[in-house]
């Protein structure tokens, strides 16, 4: 069986798949947070979004054929991108990590409402941005916005880099939104978006959960394992710095450990996708 590796340097330990076979057995209420791009599939290129395949989808059915089990999928992609994701499985999805949620019942909601007021000047500054910058692109999406940098940071010199940072903290100061950097994507987003406020809104008066598994690969997976809490299990897709207390190296080993734990759920059968 694989295993995963335990957060921190002087309690470097390892847990095993029967430790966690033991913690969901034991369990009657349990609710899993799953990141999608990174960490469900495989994390491509700057503007790519892979379907889910079959193998996949049934994956995420053994698990949902268990009623003890409840499953979110987060997107940070735009609901019209991800709409048909898993649309017949009895799941709630987020999109823009939280901005949009399709629930069990296929209805689509946004929490907020309406965009930020913010959205029309950040986003004719980073307009400028691209135009200065070949190769850059601008995605806006309801409640955030996203420059897609990529290589632009090589071409600019350490004046330019400096002048870039200024101009980023004085988009960001006095604005109630908050800024993520990863993978060549700055993302400007309402601070009412986030995975951990999601996942704090969407818990909000469904009683204790015995058992609660958040994974991602990403940055703004950070606010969703504190939210989640070190009581439960929260692990980290790669490599980078995290707060999760356990990790593993990519999706593919991640998803032997799903693929472990749906194995175990009661009820628990094969459908054709």
């Amino acid at each position: 069986m694989f295993r995963l590796k335990a957060r921190g340097i002087d309690i470097m330990k390892e847990l095993k798949f029967e430790e966690l076979k033991l913690a969901y057995e034991q369990s009657v209420h349990r609710l899993f947070f799953l990141d999608y791009m990174g960490t469900l599939v495989e994390r491509q290129g700057l503007t790519d979004y892979i379907d889910p395949d079959p193998v996949l989808n049934e994956l995420i059915y053994q698990l949902t054929s268990d009623g003890s089990n409840q499953v979110v999928i987060i997107s940070e992609k735009p609901r019209e991108v991800v709409k048909n994701f898993f649309e017949h499985l009895p799941i709630t999805f987020a999109a823009e990590n939280g901005g949009w949620v399709r629930t069990k019942m296929n209805e689509w909601i946004a929490p907020l409402q309406q965009p930020p007021g913010w959205m029309g000047i950040v986003s004719g500054a980073l307009e400028k941005l691209t135009t200065q910058y070949p190769g850059s692109f601008l995605e806006k999406l309801e409640f955030s916005v996203r420059w897609f940098y990529g290589t632009a940071w090589q071409t600019m010199s350490q004046s330019e880099l400096n002048q870039f940072k200024s101009l980023l903290r004085m988009l960001h100061k006095g604005q109630d939104m908050q800024m993520v950097d990863q993978n060549g994507i700055l993302t400007f987003s309402a601070s009412g978006v986030s995975k951990g406020k999601f996942a704090a809104h969407l818990t909000a008066g469904q009683g204790a959960f015995d058992f609660i598994l958040a994974a991602g690969d990403g940055v703004n997976d950070e606010d969703l394992f504190a939210t989640v809490g070190d009581a439960y299990f929260t692990i980290k897709v790669g490599h980078q710095a995290t707060s999760a207390r356990y990790r593993v190296d990519n999706h593919e080993d991640f998803l032997k450990f799903l693929k472990g734990l749906a194995g175990l759920s009661k009820g628990s059968v094969s459908k054709k996708f």
